[in-house]
C-alpha cells in the first residue's frame, strides 16, 4: 500500500514538473535602449524592461532608435534592431538536446542578430525563422537576419526589398519555393520578394549589416562579452587572430573573397584594364534623339536637370536615406560620370509596370555615372525626365567579357540589380530588378557608315520573365547593318522557364533600313511568337560598340496579349 502512494505522488510529482516546464518562460529581457514594448500572447502589451520574461507567443517590438537584447532559455542571445516585429511564434526547451526542443521566430519587418544557443545545434530544423518571403534554418551560429520591405512613396529602403541573411560563424539556409541556398561563414544571402525566384548569394555585404560605430559597434561588442562561455568559445575558434570581420581564413586585408593573393581585381564597369574608372579611350561626340531609356531617379536624390558632365568628372550628388518617413542620413556621394560615347542598354522589371528595355549614348542622350566601388550608380536622361538609381542594390547577376576590336580591347559589363528606384511621368516606383550592359560606343564617323553582320554571342545578362523569373538565354542573333542602317534584327531565346521566344523587326530591310541613331534612341518595334504559335511584340535597342563597330550590344523585350513577358541584354560579334 505504502509503495502504491509513494508511485502515485511521484507520478503527480511529475505531472507537475512537467506542467512546470511547460510553461517555462522563453526567455528574458536583458538590455533595453529607447520605449521598446512586448505585445503579450494572452493578449494587451507591456514596455521592454530588463528582467522581463518573453512566453511563447510574445512579440518584441522597436521604433526608430530603440533596440532590445534577449537571452534565451537555451543560452541564446538575440539583439533586435530598430524598427523590428519579431515574434517568438514557437518556444520549447527542457533542458535537454533529445529532439523535442523546438524555436521558431516569425519577423515582420527589421532584422536582428543572434547567437544561438542549445536548440537546433544537433537536430537543424528544429530552429527556424519565418520572414515574409523566405524561411531560413541554421545549426549553431551567429548570423544576422533583415527583412526590407517594399518602401512608401518617397521614401528610400536600407537596400533591395526582401530578405537578408548574413552569417558570422557557422551555417544556415535560407530557403523559398522556388528553391534553397546554404551559407557558409561570411556569407550573405538574399531572398526577393518577387514569387518564382529561388535565393541567390550576394558577392558582398550590404551596408546595413555592416557593424558601424553608431549603430552596431557597441551592441556587437557587449553581445559577445555577455555572451554564454559555449559562445564565445564558438566565436574565438571560428575568428582567426587577426582577421577581420567578414574576411576569410587566409584572405590578405582588401583582398576579395576567390581572388588570389596579390592578384588585382578585374576590371570594373565601365573601366578598361589599366585606365582609371571612366577614363577609356573614345573620340568626341555622338549620335542619337533624347529618349529611350525610360528610367529615373528617386526624389530622395535631389534634382537631376544637369547636363551630361565631361569625361571623367566627379559629381558630387546629395543622397539622403529615408526610414519610415524619417530622414536618418544625408551624405553628398561622389559619382564618376562615364566616358563621352559610352554606350548603356538595359531595362527594368518593376511590380507596377512590368518589363521594360531600352538604351543611351553617354553625352547624347543621356549620362552613365559609377560609385567609387566601380558599379553602376545612376543612369540619367535630363532630356526626357528619366533616370534610374541604384542605391545599393546588390549585384545578383554580374559578368563581363572582352571584345577584340583591330588592337583594342573593350571591355563589357554588365549585371541585374536587385533593387533601386525609378522616376518617369508615372512618378518614383521601387524596381524589382534593373539589368544592365556597358560599353564603350563607337565614334559617330564611324557609326554613319558602318556595314556588317553580328551572329555570334559574345555575353549576355540572364533573361528576365515576367514573374521575376531569371534565367534562360539568347540562343541566337543575326543583326545586319548596310551604310549606318539596321537592315536586319532576328533573335531566339529560351527563357528561365524554358519559354521559346522569337522577335524580328519587319521594319529592317535593304532599301528602308532604321538609322542606326534611331536604333540607339528610341530603338525598333518587334513581332514575334511566344512557342512558335502565340503572338509577341516589343522592342530592341542597341548601339555599336568598338573603335571600329566589332561588336554590337542590343537590349530587347517581348510580350504577348496574356501577360507572358522576357527582357534581357547581349552583345554580339
Amino acid at each position: 500500500m505504502k509503495a502504491k502512494i509513494c508511485i502515485q505522488s511521484l507520478l503527480i510529482l511529475l505531472g507537475v514538473m512537467a506542467a512546470s516546464n511547460a510553461h517555462a518562460a522563453a526567455g528574458f529581457i536583458q538590455f533595453v535602449s529607447g520605449k521598446a514594448r512586448i505585445i503579450l500572447a494572452a493578449g494587451g502589451e507591456r514596455a521592454a524592461q530588463k528582467g522581463v520574461e518573453l512566453n511563447e507567443g510574445d512579440t518584441v517590438v522597436t521604433g526608430r532608435g530603440e533596440s532590445v537584447q534577449l537571452r534565451m532559455s537555451d543560452e541564446g542571445l538575440i539583439a533586435v534592431r530598430p524598427d523590428t516585429q519579431l515574434k517568438i511564434e514557437t518556444y520549447q526547451y527542457f533542458g535537454r538536446e533529445d529532439g523535442s526542443e523546438r524555436s521558431v521566430l516569425a519577423l515582420a519587418r527589421g532584422g536582428f542578430r543572434t547567437l544561438t544557443g542549445f536548440i537546433g545545434r544537433n537536430n537543424k530544423r528544429n530552429y527556424l525563422v519565418r520572414a515574409p518571403n523566405a524561411t531560413i534554418g541554421i545549426r549553431g551560429t551567429d548570423h544576422e537576419i533583415v527583412h526590407v520591405p517594399i518602401p512608401a512613396p518617397g521614401e528610400t529602403a536600407l537596400g533591395a526589398p526582401g530578405t537578408y541573411n548574413k552569417v558570422n560563424v557557422g551555417e544556415t539556409f535560407m530557403e523559398t519555393p522556388a528553391g534553397r541556398l546554404e551559407l557558409g561563414t561570411n556569407q550573405v544571402g538574399f531572398a526577393a520578394l518577387a514569387v518564382g525566384i529561388a535565393p541567390v548569394r550576394l558577392e558582398s555585404i550590404p551596408p546595413f549589416l555592416r557593424a558601424t560605430p553608431q549603430q552596431q559597434g557597441r551592441d556587437d561588442r557587449r553581445q559577445v562579452r555577455e555572451a554564454a562561455p559555449n559562445d564565445q568559445r564558438r566565436i574565438a575558434q571560428q575568428q582567426a587572430p587577426g582577421q577581420q570581420p567578414g574576411q576569410q581564413p587566409g584572405q590578405q586585408p582588401g583582398q576579395k573573397p576567390g581572388q588570389q593573393a596579390g592578384q588585382q581585381p578585374g576590371p570594373q564597369l565601365g573601366q578598361q584594364p589599366g585606365l582609371p574608372l571612366g577614363q577609356q579611350p573614345g573620340q568626341p561626340g555622338g549620335f542619337g534623339q533624347p529618349g529611350g531609356f525610360a528610367m529615373g531617379v528617386q526624389n530622395n536624390l535631389g534634382p537631376m536637370g544637369f547636363q551630361p558632365a565631361p569625361q571623367g568628372q566627379i559629381v558630387q550628388l546629395p543622397i539622403k536615406t529615408v526610414d519610415n518617413g524619417i530622414t536618418v542620413a544625408s551624405a553628398t556621394q561622389a559619382l564618376k560620370i562615364a566616358p563621352d560615347r559610352f554606350v548603356g542598354v538595359g531595362g527594368d522589371l518593376s511590380p507596377s509596370t512590368g518589363l521594360s528595355s531600352g538604351g543611351l549614348i553617354q553625352g547624347t542622350t543621356g549620362s552613365v555615372f559609377f560609385g567609387q566601388d566601380g558599379q553602376l550608380a545612376l543612369v540619367s536622361q535630363p532630356a526626357s525626365g528619366f533616370s534610374y538609381a541604384r542605391s545599393g542594390a546588390p549585384n545578383i547577376s554580374p559578368g563581363g567579357a572582352i571584345l577584340v576590336d583591330g588592337s583594342t580591347d573593350i571591355p563589357v559589363q554588365w549585371g541585374i540589380y536587385a533593387g533601386g528606384g525609378i522616376v518617369d511621368a508615372g512618378g518614383s516606383r521601387a524596381v524589382q530588378f534593373f539589368y544592365f550592359m556597358g560599353a564603350q560606343g563607337t565614334p559617330q564617323a564611324v557609326a554613319n557608315t558602318l556595314s556588317g553582320t553580328y551572329n555570334t554571342i559574345l555575353g549576355q545578362t540572364q533573361l528576365i520573365a515576367e514573374n521575376g523569373k531569371l534565367g534562360g538565354a539568347v540562343t541566337s542573333v543575326n543583326i545586319s547593318v548596310n551604310s549606318g542602317q539596321l537592315v536586319g534584327y532576328n533573335i531566339q531565346a529560351v527563357d528561365g522557364q524554358s519559354r521559346n521566344w522569337s522577335g524580328n523587326c519587319s521594319a529592317c530591310t535593304i532599301g528602308s533600313g532604321v538609322a542606326l541613331t534611331q536604333f540607339a534612341s528610341g530603338g525598333v518595334n518587334l513581332a514575334g511568337t511566344l512557342g512558335g504559335t502565340v503572338e509577341a511584340a516589343g522592342k530592341a535597342q542597341g548601339s555599336p560598340i568598338g573603335p571600329s563597330g566589332k561588336g554590337m550590344m542590343s537590349s530587347f523585350n517581348l510580350k504577348t496579349a496574356t501577360g507572358q513577358a522576357v527582357a534581357g541584354a547581349f552583345v554580339a560579334k
